[in-house]
């Protein structure tokens, strides 16, 4: 059955060992770009990261200019980028983005989020930072996707008050926050000992019409 939930049913079904590309190769000169990525993204779901790299990297190897290698864009890429989740998998991920460019392929604001956010959860916030200034250098605009990040990196640092700024830049762009963005900083105003600014962004997000969570007051 040519669909994602199909080929993804033959990759959790593959016996250990069994080679990812073997099995659902051919299948994928069937797919579009954004099939291939929703597969590629499930599969990881699943407990299937290795698997979904199988894959990606087989792509990646075929010759330029074939209908195969024309699977591999900012869709594709932007997903694997999103899967390196450890401090072993940011070489990968920043080589990942430099591919991307050798190709001529342009990152959106889904790669630059997705990169950041690898930064972050390696411990890298200047890193963080450097990609998020690449990505406004190059005209793209940060999503709330991309603030909240920013806003959990400063929180998780004790950078309460850089993520006070975030929030303000948000309101300047009217990046209407979630619940979760104004909980990330009352967090942080709690772990440094500032109970009022807490209180005061807690009122901010009274005013902005937003219901509190069991978390915002965790």
């Amino acid at each position: 059955e040519l669909t994602v939930e199909g080929m993804l049913r033959v990759l959790l079904a593959l016996p250990a060992g069994k080679s990812a590309v073997e099995a659902l190769g051919p299948a994928f000169r069937r797919l579009d770009s954004r099939a291939a990525a929703a597969l590629l993204k499930e599969a990881a779901k699943a407990g299937k990261t290795g698997h979904a790299v199988e894959l990606f990297d087989w792509l990646r190897g075929q010759p330029e200019g074939s209908s195969l290698s024309k699977l591999c864009n900012v869709f594709t890429y932007t997903t694997m980028i999103s899967l390196c989740t450890s401090r072993q998998h940011l070489r990968r991920a920043m080589e990942l983005v430099a591919e991307m460019h050798g190709r001529g392929i342009t990152c959106n604001v889904h790669t630059y989020s997705a990169l950041m956010n690898v930064c972050v959860k390696c411990n890298e916030p200047e890193l963080a930072l450097d990609v998020l200034q690449e990505m406004q250098d190059k005209g793209c605009t940060p999503s709330l996707v991309t603030y909240n990040i920013l806003i959990d990196m400063y929180s998780k640092n004790g950078r309460f008050a850089d993520a006070l700024m975030v929030l303000d830049t948000m309101r300047d762009s009217r990046i209407e926050p979630e619940v979760r963005t104004y909980n990330s900083i009352i967090s942080a105003c709690s772990t440094a000992g500032e109970p009022e600014v807490g209180r005061a962004v807690y009122q901010r997000l009274v005013d902005a019409g937003k219901g509190p969570t069991a978390t915002t007051f965790t």
